[in-house]
């Protein structure tokens, strides 16, 4: 339960696309960087998304906790100017079951850039993660260009297939985003 309501979802939403954009970036550049097709393979089927919160070059091999890989997704946040994402990954904001529920669908985005940057040539890699700083094109490595609300569609869509794999925060990270997307229509009916 959270402590207090979180203002404006639509705008939290789209700040938290960005960084589900940048982590998808993230998976890419260093999958590339690997230079090994099956050590990402291997980190692919060896790591459970809604428990393990790791990166490819995690030095000891161990899952971050939850409350340190949240921190760092903050870092990211920062980094490319979305800070209003941030209230998903406090849970004295969002709740905890929101927060785990963020964590987990950024950690799905950085897993399905680690998939589509295995055999990518890392120089390509780079320009793309580099490419754009502040992740607010929806513009995935084979060159096809989702608008935002396309995206946040296909979030609601991974959040969604959390949920059926018995992760009961995918289903509240899918009704954050209902909800934001429901605040964003009705504000456009209003014009």
């Amino acid at each position: 339960m959270s402590l207090h309501p979180i203002p404006n979802k639509y705008n939290v939403l789209r700040c938290f696309s960005r960084l589900c954009e940048y982590m998808y970036r993230k998976g890419v550049k260093d999958s590339a960087e690997l230079y090994s097709a099956e050590m990402s393979q291997q980190f692919l089927d060896e790591n459970n998304p809604t428990s393990e919160y790791k990166f490819i070059f995690d030095e000891d091999g161990k899952a971050l906790k939850l409350e340190f890989y949240c921190a760092l997704n903050t870092m990211f946040l920062i980094k490319i100017r979305a800070s209003a994402g941030k209230v998903l990954m406090d849970a004295q904001v969002a709740g905890k079951s929101i927060q785990t529920g963020a964590a987990a669908l950024a950690n799905v985005y950085y897993r399905k850039g680690v998939k589509d940057g295995i055999g990518v040539d890392v120089n390509l890699a780079k320009d793309y993660f580099y490419g754009d700083e502040k992740c607010n094109e929806h513009i995935k490595l084979n060159g096809q260009k989702l608008k935002m609300l396309e995206f946040i569609e296909d979030m609601r869509m991974e959040a969604l297939r959390l949920d059926s794999t018995d992760f009961p925060q995918g289903f509240k990270i899918w009704k954050f985003i209902c909800r934001g997307l429901t605040e964003y229509y009705a504000s456009q009916q209003n014009y």
